[in-house]
């Protein structure tokens, strides 16, 4: 038997792992005032920009009803990741760890955390 690396996770199993750390209710969306917690949580002492945060919720919003799909983060994620690694990548070639540190960083440059 061997005991190799575990496989990659696949680009919807890092999608539901963040998914599930911002679904704080547990009612499969994702609320502004969720995300607001999250970063809230980890803003290590910093305030939080609601208003950046408000203007970036809406655009990942696409549908507009307020909250935030699986499908909706995961497009997300693929759009800010290629952004990130200036290149094409996917979900696939991230994980849930990397995918919240991007996140972060993204925070603090786009002034979600002050």
């Amino acid at each position: 038997m061997s005991h190799g690396q575990p496989p990659s996770p696949t680009p919807d199993q890092v999608t539901m792992e963040v998914f599930h750390l911002f679904d704080v209710n547990h009612d499969q969306t994702i609320s502004l005032s969720e995300i607001e917690g999250v970063f809230t949580a980890h803003a290590n002492g910093h305030a939080l920009n609601t208003h950046a945060l408000e203007r970036v919720f809406s655009e990942l919003d696409a549908n507009h009803n307020g909250s935030l799909s699986p499908a909706e983060i995961h497009a997300a994620a693929t759009v800010l990741l290629e952004h990130v690694h200036g290149r094409a990548a996917t979900l696939a070639l991230a994980d849930p760890h990397e995918l919240l540190a991007v996140l972060g960083a993204a925070a603090h440059h786009d002034g979600w955390v002050i």
